[in-house]
């Protein structure tokens, strides 16, 4: 699990890294990075625009040029947690030859990110924080992350000539069941290993060949 940043160190680092972001003219990046970084250092509860906008060294008034208001802000993290939680599974899943393979890379990355950024990882996927917040970019990155499950899986599939069930309910499946892992690690509702290498090997890639057995 990661360990979580003493206050003052996390807002000199937000601070820091939103006004780099921020000097080079893209405040709407630099405000989401801040309110990550207050989210890891003190939970969702602790966030809102006011200390963003500080972090960030701007105006109050400066972050509603670009979010309506904190749920606008927290759609627009649980975004970027989708874009990370992408590039983590592509990542893992880099070079790999088979079908089987890429479905096993893929749980590694989606589980790599979820104990990397846990708490970014809850509020991504705590919908009834975001509710009624799925705008168009939310919604692509979505897509984006729940199709490279769809496709390594339905590739799989063909490959085994399975015809068990339709390629979408084996697709559910697998995110059920790579996701409730990636939780019950995160949570530390189970017993896991704490180094990366040893969960994947003594944990993520097991439950991966359940799953793909199941397929």
């Amino acid at each position: 699990m990661s360990r979580r940043k003493p206050a003052g160190e996390a807002t000199n680092a937000a601070a820091k890294a939103a006004g780099k972001a921020y000097h080079h003219g893209d405040l709407s990046r630099a405000l989401v990075d801040a309110a990550i970084e207050s989210v890891e250092a003190d939970g969702l509860e602790g966030l809102s625009l006011r200390k963003v906008a500080r972090a960030a060294g701007v105006s109050q008034a400066a972050p509603y040029a670009h979010f309506a208001d904190k749920q606008a802000l927290l759609s627009a993290v649980a975004e970027r947690g989708l874009r990370e939680l992408s590039a983590s599974m592509a990542e893992t899943a880099r070079g790999t030859r088979t079908p089987a393979a890429r479905v096993r890379a893929l749980a590694r990355g989606y589980v790599r990110f979820a104990t990397a950024r846990p708490a970014l990882f809850r509020l991504t996927f705590s919908w009834e924080k975001t509710a009624g917040l799925r705008d168009a970019a939310l919604a692509e990155a979505g897509a984006e992350a729940y199709g490279m499950i769809e496709q390594a899986v339905a590739a799989y599939r063909e490959k085994e000539r399975s015809s068990r069930v339709s390629n979408a309910v084996a697709a559910t499946a697998a995110w059920a069941l790579v996701h409730g892992l990636a939780t019950l690690v995160v949570d530390e509702m189970i017993d896991a290993p704490s180094s990366a290498g040893e969960l994947e090997d003594a944990l993520i890639d097991p439950v991966a060949g359940l799953l793909l057995s199941g397929l």
